[in-house]
């Protein structure tokens, strides 16, 4: 694929990149669903990785989404195409396991921190860099945020005894969300390449590839489905 190509269409390195984060997801979870109860989340560390590269990317589409024209119209759009999945998943979750449901989960977040960081589009990128640093640092500089109530959760300030299987505030995640439109401005600068690729064609490439270009949807339905098949594993054995 051209560069000339790349800037009309989809960048493959960003697909794979993103379908290999969706590969890692599947693989995380299998693994928990199997092993432990949902209240736990083993191999944190594991966990924040994956989620954190789904972000970054996340930024980094955006950025050049908004470089290639794409105005505040059609970002509302996105959000809530994003937001309807987000609350399926709300629905869905608090079926299942009541108190411990999802309320501001990562597609919450993306939703809603995709329209917050808009604004900050016409700023140059060094500062919206500093604006994430910022972010993040205050994250770690936060002491006990269990001092909140239910409508300061999506803020990263939570009442006590709150618990959520799945949780992305948007401090600091926002943090994160601007880097990856530093580094698509780096890398991507007026939704062009600023760098020489030789875009592999093969089958492997091309399979996740196609799996980053329906993360959202695969994403969805991949815990029922993990739910399902170790139902029948356990039902089996």
């Amino acid at each position: 694929m051209s560069t000339h190509a790349s800037y009309r269409g989809r960048f493959l390195e960003i697909d794979v990149a993103r379908g290999l984060a969706v590969v890692a997801m599947i693989c995380y979870h299998f693994y928990v669903v199997g092993k432990y109860p949902y209240y736990e989340q083993p191999y944190r560390s594991v966990a924040v990785a994956i989620a954190s590269s789904f972000i970054l990317i996340s930024g980094i589409s955006i950025r050049i989404a908004y470089n290639r024209g794409y105005r505040l119209k059609k970002f509302l759009i996105r959000s809530l195409k994003i937001a309807l999945y987000a609350l399926l998943i709300t629905v869905g979750s608090y079926a299942f396991l009541g108190n411990a449901f999802v309320r501001f989960g990562i597609l919450h977040f993306i939703s809603v921190g995709s329209l917050l960081i808009y604004p900050t589009f016409s700023l140059p990128y060094v500062i919206r860099g500093i604006i994430g640093v910022a972010i993040l640092v205050l994250h770690f500089m936060l002491g006990d945020r269990s001092i909140g109530s239910w409508y300061t959760i999506p803020l990263g300030i939570y009442p006590k005894g709150f618990y959520s299987i799945d949780y992305f505030p948007l401090v600091p995640w926002l943090g994160v969300m601007l880097i990856g439109t530093v580094i698509s401005d780096i890398l991507y600068p007026t939704g062009k390449r600023a760098f020489h690729l030789r875009e592999p064609n093969g089958l492997l490439a091309s399979l996740i590839a196609y799996i980053g270009r329906h993360s959202l949807v695969i994403y969805v339905a991949h815990i029922p489905i993990i739910y399902l098949i170790w139902q029948l594993i356990r039902a089996v054995l």
